[in-house]
């Protein structure tokens, strides 16, 4: 059982609320109680302070700690950890909240294990917490081993040169690293428990009402840091909801937890990213994959969007969708649909812009000029066009070569 001391430290352990004892509030008494202002306080300053960005030529390598937090005790910082959680799962685009209030976590985890004060037994205890094959090694070198399993499984997703496992000392399934290597590998797991813990999180519908009532200021704060979705070249937010049925059913396989294929995975990516998605929004689009692994799927969807020179690359035609067994139109929910049209719409880029294209004029001087598509492809503003025959065939297919996120 880890005791006070290592849960006001590192409060996100397991079996860390352990300490509030017989004092532990309810999750509703935690929301509304004036007892618990503090804590709430505390919460609310610590998620914002691992939401706002920050320069890394300047910035310190996680949020740095409020004078509050560093005079709270270990049943404040318990309680304050777990009620961030909730803002956090309460949150709009709750994915990408989650995502960077992890990673604000997990460095402050990495700066307290970095500290020369902190003994080799402390990081073993973290790893056997987050169920790693972790342990020092005798002699007092400062050195560490993982097991292989545990060692392949948290570098996966970190893509700095010095992780590779070939450049590593293995012996007899055991990966030899230095105290500071270490400890980024450790915070590393941290991470992805969070993350992992964040993921299977759900408040009480009755609970997450009353938190929003609450919480209403502090909810819409997040919602400015953190948008929803990035203003696309089509003069609106990125829309979901108007995407072709074709890209609205691949999301929606890849959300059920159902595999997808090669040519569906590229499809999509590359339709998102014409549209105006962020980075981190395609690869959140990938979340459900059976196969998903964050740092490939980011690793993939960057080389689609970063192709010749940052333009990316263009959806496959709809004829090319259709060949592919990924033309969905018959589900279309709008009637007559646009897809009946085949003189309009020959790539599913000329399916949104048909969709948006009422709510870019209502938006005025903030609409792209007429004729402009995102593509980069002349558009006539009553009968869009696709591109042309030959950047279809170029990149429409999905060659072998060509990224696909997270299938390896």
């Amino acid at each position: 059982m880890i005791g006070a001391e290592l849960s006001a430290r590192y409060p996100f352990l397991p079996g860390a609320s352990r300490v509030l004892g017989d004092l532990a509030p309810s999750l509703s008494d935690l929301v509304t109680d004036q007892v618990y202002d503090p804590v709430r306080h505390l919460a609310r300053e610590e998620l914002i302070a691992s939401l706002l960005p920050r320069s890394p030529a300047s910035a310190p390598s996680a949020p740095a700690e409020t004078g509050a937090f560093s005079r709270a005790n270990p049943e404040e910082r318990v309680l304050s950890f777990l009620y961030a959680r909730m803002l956090v799962a309460a949150a709009p685009s709750t994915q990408k909240v989650a995502r960077r209030w992890c990673d604000g976590v997990a460095r402050r985890a990495g700066d307290e294990m970095a500290r020369a004060d902190v003994p080799d037994t402390e990081l073993s205890t973290l790893a056997e917490t987050l169920e790693l094959e972790f342990s020092p090694l005798p002699g007092g070198r400062h050195h560490f081993t993982f097991s292989l399993p545990s060692y392949v499984s948290l570098s996966a997703s970190l893509r700095d040169e010095r992780f590779r496992l070939a450049r590593q000392d293995l012996r007899e399934g055991e990966v030899e690293v230095e105290r500071g290597l270490a400890v980024e590998m450790l915070q590393e797991g941290v991470r992805e428990y969070l993350l992992d813990s964040m993921a299977s999180l759900r408040l009480e519908p009755e609970l997450e009402r009353v938190l929003k009532e609450h919480e209403e200021e502090i909810l819409a704060r997040i919602r400015a840091l953190v948008p929803t979705f990035a203003s696309g070249g089509f003069g609106v937010a990125v829309r979901p909801e108007l995407f072709p049925p074709c890209m609205r059913e691949i999301r929606n396989l890849l959300a059920r937890g159902q595999n997808a294929s090669h040519a569906s995975r590229f499809a999509l990516a590359s339709f998102m990213h014409k549209v105006g998605a962020e980075p981190e929004t395609m690869v959140d689009a990938f979340r459900g994959a059976p196969n998903f692994k964050e740092g490939i799927t980011r690793y993939q969807v960057t080389q689609i969007a970063q192709h010749d020179g940052g333009a990316g690359y263009t959806p496959p035609d709809c004829a090319t969708m259709a060949s592919n067994g990924i033309c969905f139109r018959e589900k279309d929910d709008l009637r007559p649909s646009p897809c009946a049209d085949p003189a309009k719409v020959k790539n599913p880029l000329n399916y949104y812009r048909i969709r948006t294209r009422p709510l870019a004029r209502s938006l005025g001087p903030r609409a792209p000029t007429a004729g402009t598509d995102p593509s980069g492809v002349s558009q006539d503003p009553e009968a869009p066009k696709v591109p042309s025959e030959s950047e279809a065939s170029a990149t429409s297919s999905g060659p072998s070569s060509t990224p696909s996120p997270d299938r390896r």
